[in-house]
């Protein structure tokens, strides 16, 4: 998959920013307020609002979690019956000291609220991820290579054809073990 031309770029960060005002009002909560609920400066919240910045998605988990909403609620606009991505055209993000690249496939909030990613690594290094919200599990399907993937205390080797289920409201772990590994994240939020 190719990162998103500039123009996609664009659109992607104005949905954010459309979103998270959104749902903030909705909420009836400040930006003061969130900031505070979510680890992040008022002034930064401001400029995602206002489609001026590009948050990492330790920010975005952070301000999703404060708002008591799946990620992907936070980028997707409001889904149609049926939908298609096209090949390349998946939102790429971007983790702080992740290994791998992340492509978010889908987010649905219907009948429970789920996000489906594809997931790029190379072996030598681990992703730490944080608790999501409670009751947050994570399927996943390695496509190609060996993922060693769980929690941090339990975490389970993986290989073609495997598939782990773990809760992920604890923290958690992704490493590589082969060098061209692929596999399909689906998370899933009560």
């Amino acid at each position: 998959m190719s990162r998103p031309d500039t123009r996609n770029k664009r659109a992607i960060l104005q949905q954010l920013a459309t979103n998270i005002r959104s749902l903030r009002q909705r909420k009836n909560i400040s930006l003061s307020q969130l900031g505070r609920m979510a680890g992040v400066g008022k002034a930064t919240l401001s400029l995602v609002e206002a489609g001026k910045a590009n948050p990492s998605i330790e920010t975005l988990s952070a301000i999703s979690t404060a708002l008591g909403i799946p990620f992907g609620q936070l980028t997707q606009p409001i889904a149609a019956d049926v939908r298609i991505l096209k090949y390349g055209e998946a939102l790429k993000l971007e983790a702080v000291n992740a290994p791998f690249e992340s492509y978010l496939l889908s987010a649905s909030g219907r009948r429970g609220s789920c996000e489906l990613y594809l997931i790029k690594a190379s072996s030598g290094k681990t992703y730490a991820a944080p608790a999501h919200s409670l009751g947050t599990e994570e399927c996943v399907l390695v496509l190609r290579g060996k993922l060693r993937v769980g929690p941090a205390e339990k975490a389970l080797v993986a290989s073609e054809g495997d598939v782990v289920t773990f809760a992920a409201d604890r923290p958690h772990v992704y490493e590589a073990i082969a060098k061209r590994t692929e596999a399909i994240v689906l998370m899933i939020y009560p």
